[in-house]
């Protein structure tokens, strides 16, 4: 082939190969910015070298919730600081988890920033039909309830005067537990959202955060991700 040709050939070929360079950078810009929103510029990875194990129960009326927070693009530069029933515990970032010790009962707790995109549970038992499976529940559905109105597995939502405004409560039930799903008033004024769960006596319970989906899973279904985690120190025992 001579020199002509080859030139004719190549030229014959650039459009292409210029196209094909584009989706190449384009695909490796894509993946790099992927990669920033998946570390959050690694500002809010947790740089504790503790090991995840399990903690010992403190007597017999105490429970131990491990909460952790997987990786994720969504609030990935966000420090998550863990309120329960309004006390501080502390701030838990991404491949992090807290063990915190608890009085039996029903707790609160609120996913990062001022609500929640989901909550995810394990094994939701159907009122309706005695189906079984695991649910993701989105506040737009729970919210536009009214009294009496009832989720696709037939729990019913229930409207109470409390300070002069509705709250809005659905309770759920599932193999890991049994959950509230409140949309609190207070004084007249709007509290916000928030998940109440009831811990039992010996009964660990196990809470994963991963963007801004709360879920509440089985010993079994945690410990896929919870083995991985790393321990970020509560602020004090509870």
């Amino acid at each position: 082939m001579s020199l002509g040709d080859q030139q004719s050939t190549a030229g014959s070929h650039g459009p292409r190969e210029e196209r094909r360079g584009a989706r190449t950078i384009a695909g490796r810009v894509l993946a790099a910015a992927s990669l920033f929103l998946l570390s959050g510029g690694c500002s809010s990875i947790t740089n504790s070298k503790i090991a995840f194990s399990e903690e010992s129960m403190r007597g017999e009326d105490d429970v131990v919730v491990y909460l952790y927070r997987e990786r994720h693009s969504v609030g990935s530069s966000d420090t998550w600081s863990v309120r329960i029933d309004d006390f501080a515990i502390g701030d838990l970032k991404q491949d992090a988890y807290m063990a915190i010790h608890l009085a039996p009962g029903f707790h609160a707790i609120k996913a990062p920033g001022d609500g929640f995109m989901s909550l995810w549970l394990a094994g939701v038992t159907s009122t309706t039909d005695g189906t079984k499976a695991d649910r993701v529940y989105f506040p737009g559905e729970l919210l536009q309830g009214k009294a009496g109105m009832a989720t696709p597995d037939g729990f019913k939502v229930g409207d109470m005067t409390y300070y002069a405004a509705p709250s809005r409560i659905y309770r759920l039930q599932s193999e890991a537990g049994e959950v509230r799903f409140r949309d609190s008033y207070y004084g007249g004024a709007h509290e916000g959202l928030q998940v109440e769960f009831n811990v039992k006596p010996n009964q660990p319970l196990y809470i994963r955060c991963r963007g801004g989906e709360i879920a509440f899973l089985t010993k079994g279904e945690a410990m896929k991700g919870l083995a991985a985690m790393k321990y970020d120190m509560p602020k004090a025992a509870q």
